[in-house]
């Protein structure tokens, strides 16, 4: 069925696709719904989990054993039952925080000797010693930020 505005909607016994003759869509089966807005922008739910794409190539993914989101580039954030990793394009793991603790380009271990810093948000100093041997304290600075 369609009218003379360029809305549309076809069913069967299994399916329904609706259209506003805009760009935006939604399509139902007994699989799933798919949303498509007039922006590019994409929006599809399964059983298994929900896929979201933006018209610039970012996507994201959330299923049972956890969430993927990818930019437009292909670095990508997973974040699972086995921990938190942040890759490259290439499959290149930049930082992965497991059981395991805190891991850096490649699997290589964080060095924390020389402190934290997040620039612009936080940096941590550890404890030194002066040059007459006395203990200075650690220093937390959250740059004015809330931590």
């Amino acid at each position: 069925m369609a009218d003379d505005k360029g809305n549309s909607n076809t069913s069967d016994a299994t399916s329904n696709a609706i259209s506003d003759g805009k760009g935006n869509s939604t399509s139902n089966s007994a699989a799933g719904t798919t949303v498509k807005d007039d922006k590019g922008n994409e929006t599809s739910v399964k059983a298994d989990g929900v896929v979201t794409k933006d018209k610039e190539g970012n996507s994201s993914s959330m299923k049972p054993e956890g969430v993927e989101i990818t930019d437009k580039d292909g670095n990508k954030t997973t974040v699972d039952a086995n921990g938190i990793s942040l890759k490259d394009k290439d499959g290149n793991a930049l930082v992965t925080i497991d059981k395991d603790g805190l891991s850096g380009k490649d699997g290589a271990p964080v060095d924390f000797k020389n402190g934290i810093n997040v620039p612009g948000a936080l940096t941590v100093t550890p404890a030194t010693k002066d040059a007459n041997g006395n203990v200075v304290d650690p220093v937390i600075d959250a740059h004015g930020n809330r931590i």
